[in-house]
């Protein structure tokens, strides 16, 4: 996670609506006016990034456009990417070694095929991360309960305890209901969660390819607490633990 910031000045002329083009992106964009959110990168994004030979930089995969709505007058920009990790392979870049490839925003950006030249300030990571939230400092957080009225708000901090399962065999975390981020156990990261249908069925209700996630037990204690980081939305009220047995 990285965030991109400048200043954008919103012209009467431009009638309180704009394009802002990055010509230069991956994977994912989280676009904030003023500190609120106003789009996000729609997806799926497409594997191939590049479905053809050329420079990967010109490619089309990697430009992004958004339709904002905003008042006229200076306003403050800020992206958040995010490195989705989308790319695996070499014949994914048209053919160039995945030294090659970059993350973040690195083109040109522009409002209306206005550029905004800057200056640009850059900084890496989130909040929750640097200030460790989802360790011993998650405690001093004041959590909010009365978020699950609007569980599909995009980047969220979720939170929930549990006693320690009565169980021999491995623990695995459901994640049905939500959609890509983060998960920790009591402080160690359990890994990426990314609920994405399977490539290979037509059906748009297709189980997702990984919807449960290892929670090893010795990372268990007699009062445990899950943190999750969810991107792009989802409903934490279907997520169950599930224990495997041989």
């Amino acid at each position: 996670y990285t965030w991109y910031s400048a200043a954008l000045h919103s012209d009467v002329r431009d009638g309180g609506v704009g394009d802002l083009t990055l010509s230069g992106i991956a994977d994912l964009a989280h676009v904030f006016i003023d500190g609120k959110l106003v789009a996000s990168t729609p997806g799926p994004l497409a594997e191939s990034r590049i479905p053809g030979p050329g420079s990967h930089r010109r490619s089309p995969g990697f430009e992004q456009t958004f339709r904002i709505h905003i008042a006229s007058g200076p306003h403050e920009l800020s992206i958040l990417c995010c490195a989705a990790g989308l790319v695996n392979s070499d014949a994914m870049l048209g053919g160039h070694n995945m030294v090659h490839e970059r993350k973040g925003l690195w083109g040109p950006v522009s409002w209306n095929k206005r550029p905004l030249r800057g200056p640009w300030t850059v900084q890496p990571g989130l909040l929750g991360e640097a200030c460790r939230i989802f360790g011993s400092a998650g405690e001093m957080v004041k959590w909010r309960g009365d978020v699950l009225a609007d569980p599909h708000t995009p980047l969220r901090w979720w939170r929930a305890t549990f006693a320690r399962p009565d169980v021999q065999s491995p623990i695995a975390v459901d994640m049905a209901g939500m959609t890509r981020g983060l998960i920790w156990i009591n402080g160690h990261c359990a890994g990426r969660y990314w609920l994405l249908p399977s490539a290979a069925s037509p059906d748009a209700a297709a189980e997702p390819t990984q919807r449960y996630y290892h929670l090893p037990l010795e990372w268990l204690e007699d009062r445990n607490i899950l943190v999750i980081l969810e991107e792009v939305g989802g409903d934490p009220a279907s997520i169950r633990l599930q224990e495997w047995k041989p």
